[in-house]
């Protein structure tokens, strides 16, 4: 046999022998027994089957119960901050980890600010409070907390708007715009500005000013990008504007019948007024009209004609319109004279009928016989206005009245009779 298989033969022997003895130890330890309840031994004697020392009661050995104590302790936050209302719960750490009384009381330097309880801190009003973790052997760590009061709400920004989409401004002028966000409430409502082209306007707080002629958009920005925009755009400058300072007519009244025109005539100062346009006005159009300045009266009362400048300047001229007096214009088979009439008819003729035959301007008439008559009240010929002739020569009255049933005029009508003459011969 060789001597290596001899050697791992030795060795495993000694490896059993090991077990062996091991086994037979651990047996022992286990048969090793205390004294039965109410079995006594002797005072201050030793006990074979006791580990306590001599002289000791059984079970009283100091090193038995030994307490294995708080080292350190250590808390996850060593600062915190919270907002009104919020809770955190800190975590405590305690070593050694087998310490045998690892209890922790918790406390809080300012209960009006955040209070603690099993380590879970409940923020109660703004301030400063230092919470502290203190072990049963008075080991302690602490973290200072600070309350803040709780952020507001975010609203955001929905919408903007500016007061103007489109602007047209000279050169040099100044305009400032608005911008309106919303909700009303919202958080920030804050606009940032921006113009496209700066070398047309420039734009700072909305408050836009022209620089040369051109267009540009002017943009407002709010916090959360939302946007509204104008464009401008930039002219020349018009000429300078001269206003008119006065107006005037050249008549304050007037009296027109029905019928009748007139010219009024504004004067506009200063005569180099930028507009000297006058605009005229009737105030009752059935009484007369105006245009241009030719006023015509179209029926019987009072208007007011008013001229006005561009400006709002004003000048009037009160118009006094009358019915038109009414005038024989023809007579048929009659010569006129004034406001008399001659008529010759044939002697057999025992009547005249007018009907139709005389002619006026306007308003009406009627053929009297009489204008006394008895009572003084005309005698009105009223059978188709038919003179019924007397001999010899007749006298009748055409009577005019005007557009408002008033007399105006009284025309007087003769009437000859024509007689055959017949000459007889001379006797020789």
């Amino acid at each position: 046999m060789s001597k290596r298989k001899v050697f791992q033969i030795i060795l495993l022997a000694l490896v059993a022998v090991l077990f062996l003895a091991c086994a037979v130890i651990f047996t022992a330890c286990g048969n090793n027994e205390t004294p039965d309840d109410g079995q006594n031994t002797e005072q201050g004697g030793e006990n074979p089957n006791d580990g306590d020392e001599p002289g000791t009661t059984p079970g009283t050995d100091p090193d038995d119960d030994k307490d294995i104590a708080v080292t350190s302790l250590l808390l996850d936050k060593t600062s915190l901050m919270l907002e009104v209302g919020e809770s955190y719960t800190l975590v405590v750490t305690v070593s050694p980890n087998n310490a045998t009384d690892k209890s922790i009381t918790w406390s809080s330097t300012n209960s009006s600010v955040a209070t603690v309880s099993g380590g879970k801190v409940t923020a109660k009003s703004e301030g400063a409070t230092t919470i502290t973790a203190t072990a049963h052997n008075g080991k302690s760590v602490s973290c200072i907390v600070t309350v803040n009061e709780p952020a507001p709400e975010v609203i955001e920004v929905t919408s903007v708007s500016l007061n103007k989409t489109s602007l047209t401004l000279e050169i040099g002028e100044s305009e400032t715009l608005t911008a309106t966000v919303l909700p009303s409430n919202a958080t920030d409502k804050s606009v940032t500005w921006t113009c496209s082209a700066q070398t047309v306007v420039t734009v700072e707080d909305g408050k836009v000013t022209t620089i040369e002629s051109g267009t540009a958009t002017i943009t407002a920005t709010t916090s959360n990008g939302k946007t509204a925009s104008c464009m401008i755009t930039v002219i020349e400058p018009a000429p300078e504007v001269i206003e008119v300072t006065s107006v005037s007519l050249n008549k304050t009244s007037l009296t027109l019948e029905i019928g009748e025109s007139e010219i009024l005539t504004a004067t506009v100062l200063p005569n180099n007024a930028t507009d000297k346009s006058v605009t005229w006005t009737s105030s009752d159009q059935s009484v007369a009209i105006v245009a241009n300045g030719e006023v015509t009266a179209v029926g019987s009362g009072i208007a007011t004609i008013t001229a006005t400048v561009s400006n709002g300047k004003t000048a009037i001229c009160r118009i006094t319109v009358n019915a038109a007096i009414p005038e024989i214009t023809q007579v048929e088979g009659a010569t006129i004279a004034g406001t008399d009439i001659f008529m010759l008819v044939d002697y057999t003729t025992d009547s005249v009928a007018l009907l139709n035959k005389v002619t006026v301007s306007s308003g009406s008439w009627d053929l009297y016989s009489d204008i006394l008559g008895q009572n003084r009240i005309p005698t009105k010929i009223a059978a188709g206005s038919n003179g019924k002739l007397q001999d010899g020569d007749n006298v009748f009255y055409i009577m005019l009245e005007n557009e408002n049933g008033d007399l105006a005029e009284v025309y007087t009508l003769t009437i000859y009779r024509s007689y055959a003459v017949t000459v007889g011969e001379r006797k020789r």
